[in-house]
């Protein structure tokens, strides 16, 4: 059986599944700033592998364009990213098609029907972004203390709420949110 690997190079953080000898895990580094063979050695040391340990790498994700079709005796496939998002989601979901949202360091909207994922929308402002106005402005990343410190909080003190703009609920939406 070959040992496989995918790579999705993050801007906050590098996510990398691996299947070796039939047992599949998942891993998180932290992103880099340049994307290139270099880059690639550091995430593969970081979980104790090198390239050579896999028959086969997939990529998808900022820059990864710039490692090349092949790496010694490894071969490297590219992927898109809304592609893989999309795939993935309809695959979590149980679905063959759906609007998959993706919020890493920004936030990615992918329209998926079967095998064709268009990427429909996007902002900057995602998952990263919290945790890093969390360190800035709370001390914390952590995700579990900012959303313990959210919970504290009164939101209708730094927004407005719904009932500020409709006057009532809209829909399902609560009138507090």
């Amino acid at each position: 059986m070959t040992n496989l690997a995918a790579v999705d190079f993050g801007l906050s953080q590098t996510k990398i599944a691996t299947r070796i000898s039939g047992v599949h895990q998942s891993h998180i580094t932290p992103g880099f700033d340049r994307v290139d063979d270099g880059a690639l050695d550091a995430v593969l040391a970081a979980i104790g592998r090198q390239v050579s340990h896999f028959g086969c790498i997939a990529f998808t994700g900022g820059q990864h364009a710039k490692i090349g079709d092949r790496i010694g005796d490894t071969r490297i496939v590219h992927l898109s990213e809304a592609g893989c998002l999309g795939a993935g989601g309809l695959a979590l979901a149980h679905v063959h098609s759906g609007l998959i949202v993706s919020a890493g360091t920004g936030t990615a909207c992918i329209a998926a029907r079967g095998p064709v994922c268009t990427h429909v929308f996007g902002t900057a402002v995602g998952g990263g972004t919290l945790i890093g106005l969390g360190r800035l402005i709370l001390g914390t990343g952590d995700p579990e203390q900012i959303d313990a410190l959210a919970h504290k909080g009164n939101p209708a003190g730094a927004d407005l709420t719904i009932v500020d703009v409709t006057g009532g609920v809209l829909d399902y939406l609560p009138a507090d949110m």
